[in-house]
């Protein structure tokens, strides 16, 4: 394992890389992956497959696979810690990944709501 620093919006945050696989680990309180997945550097990732099962280099407990944001790619995350695991194949798929807007009720709803007591 191999820590590498990266700047995002002129704050270090420092990644755990897998030195095998070129997987990365994202702390909880290093910052919204998918940000942090666009700054990545292409040099930054290489190809391969990850240990499975794959363990939280924090707290040493086995990491489940689950979709980001129930709609979003597959990420490995810790349930203890929150610490989550991304292949180069799943960064590239975070770094794409956008979160839809829910849209603005029209104005019917947001009366309804009003004398509903919602």
């Amino acid at each position: 394992m191999e820590i590498r620093p990266l700047t995002v919006d002129t704050e270090t945050v420092e990644l755990d890389v897998c030195t095998r696989c070129g997987g990365v680990f994202f702390d909880y309180f290093d910052g919204e992956p998918g940000a942090l997945a666009r700054r990545l550097e292409v040099s930054f990732v290489r190809r391969g497959i990850p240990d499975n099962p794959v363990h939280c280099t924090d707290c040493e407990e086995p990491m489940t696979l689950t979709e980001w944001l129930d709609n979003g790619p597959s990420l490995f995350r810790c349930t203890s810690c929150m610490a989550i695991f991304a292949t180069p194949e799943m960064i590239a798929q975070l770094a794409v990944f956008t979160v839809e807007p829910e849209p603005e009720p029209s104005w019917f709803a947001r009366l309804w709501r009003s004398f509903a007591g919602e």
